[in-house]
């Protein structure tokens, strides 16, 4: 009797021993998984949102809809330097209507930091130069008894508003305001107060 229970145990432990090292296959694939999504992250190149990552007995695909044809190659290069991948099937598709949808990539969040900070790097210039503009009109125009004339500047035109008490000064002023350097156009609003 002993031997036949180990002779119909066989086939069953045979296969519980089958079974565990499937299961600890399943288990391998969705670590490895894991560490593939992981890579992708920690490079930087990758949407992690925009690539699907499957794998079966160590074999990593890699599917989804990428912007360009650098993110789909580095998410190769992530995929094939996790330890325990056998190989990788890239089945990403270049679309560049997939740009800016999903999590950004590090490279896409770079991107946009250095472009934020070239508009605030130009808007900054600007009104440095505009402010520059009217300081310097601002400060002949007091120097010449015109301190209540309004100056604005939009880049390098400038508006000059408010009254002045004869035509003659109302030329006046343009004319100073000609001679400050960086000035384009003049926008000429001063009024002649009526006597």
């Amino acid at each position: 009797m002993k031997t036949s229970t180990a002779r119909s145990l066989g086939p069953v432990l045979f296969a519980l021993l089958m079974m565990m090292g499937a299961c600890q296959e399943r288990v391998d694939d969705v670590l490895l998984t894991a560490r593939v999504k992981t890579e992708m992250t920690a490079e930087g190149q990758v949407s992690p949102t925009r690539v699907n990552v499957d794998t079966l007995d160590g074999v990593v695909t890699l599917k989804g809809e990428v912007p360009t044809q650098q993110e789909k190659d580095a998410a190769e290069r992530a995929a094939r330097k996790v330890e325990g991948v056998r190989s990788v099937e890239n089945k990403l598709v270049v679309n560049p209507a997939t740009a800016g949808t999903g999590v950004p990539s590090g490279t896409e969040v770079k991107e946009k930091v250095k472009e934020s900070a070239g508009n605030v790097a130009q808007e900054v210039a600007k009104e440095t130069t505009e402010a520059v503009i009217v300081s310097k009109i601002k400060t002949r125009l007091l120097a010449a008894g015109y301190g209540t004339v309004a100056v604005e500047a939009n880049q390098r035109d400038v508006t000059l508003k408010g009254e002045v008490p004869a035509e003659k000064d109302r030329i006046a002023v343009e004319a100073i305001v000609e001679k400050v350097g960086g000035v384009d156009r003049i926008n000429n609003q001063l009024v002649v107060r009526a006597k």
